[in-house]
C-alpha cells in the first residue's frame, strides 16, 4: 500500500530547513556553554581559578573617616 503525499517534498524541506537549522544552532551554543560552565566549576572547585567578582572601584583608595 502506497501513501500519497499531497504536498511536494520539496515544499516540506523548505518548511523545515530552517528550523531544523535554527535548532542545530541553538542546541551547538547550549552544548558549548555546559561545557564551558562544567570546566569554571571544575577549575574553581579545584583551586585553579577563582571567580571574578565585579566590584565597583573607589576613587579614593584609602577612605579616611571626615574631621569632626
Amino acid at each position: 500500500m502506497k501513501v500519497k503525499l499531497t504536498v511536494p517534498p520539496q515544499f516540506v524541506l523548505s518548511i523545515l530547513a530552517p528550523s531544523y537549522l535554527i535548532t542545530h544552532q541553538w542546541g551547538e551554543k547550549l552544548v558549548h556553554g555546559i561545557i564551558a560552565a562544567g570546566t569554571l566549576s571544575e577549575e574553581i572547585f579545584r583551586g585553579d581559578r577563582l571567580p571574578t567578582l565585579p566590584f565597583p572601584h573607589s576613587i579614593d583608595p584609602d577612605p579616611s573617616p571626615p574631621n569632626q
